[in-house]
């Protein structure tokens, strides 16, 4: 990891202020502080001395809502093999059918939600946030 933590910074300066890439800076900043806790500390009261951020805390909450994910997926396809009069016998079918049918969706979802974030971020100057991923969810 320290071979990626050299690129990063070998690459940051090009999306520093007054440089050519200084719109997209909320994307460095997002690859960046998703892969490594941000040096940013605190220089005035009241001190928080943890390295959970929000982009951490996002993160939590999708690494919780992964297994509402699954079961939903084995749900439908469990749903859809009782509509088809038990047709569909085994779990890994019924997961088949379910990713059939929810990947699409979750790939707009995502696709649409991530794109407008980091549309909105650079316009906006500000960090890219992971709270798309718990709203799509």
């Amino acid at each position: 990891m320290k071979f990626l933590r050299n690129i990063l910074d070998k690459i940051e300066p090009q999306f520093k202020k007054g440089s050519k890439l200084e719109k997209f800076y909320p994307l460095y900043e997002m690859i960046d502080t998703f892969l490594y806790t941000p040096k940013d500390k605190t220089q005035a009261a009241p001190f928080v001395r943890d390295n959970i951020d929000l982009k951490r805390t996002m993160i939590l909450v999708v690494m919780a809502l992964m297994p509402c994910l699954f079961f939903g997926i084995y749900n439908i396809g469990h749903q859809y093999s009782l509509f088809i009069d038990n047709q569909v016998d085994t779990l890994f079918e019924k997961i088949i059918i379910g990713l059939e049918c929810v990947l699409p969706m979750y790939l707009v979802v995502f696709t649409v939600g991530g794109l407008c974030e980091v549309i909105f971020s650079i316009i906006r100057k500000h960090e890219i946030n992971e709270g798309f991923l718990v709203t799509g969810f």
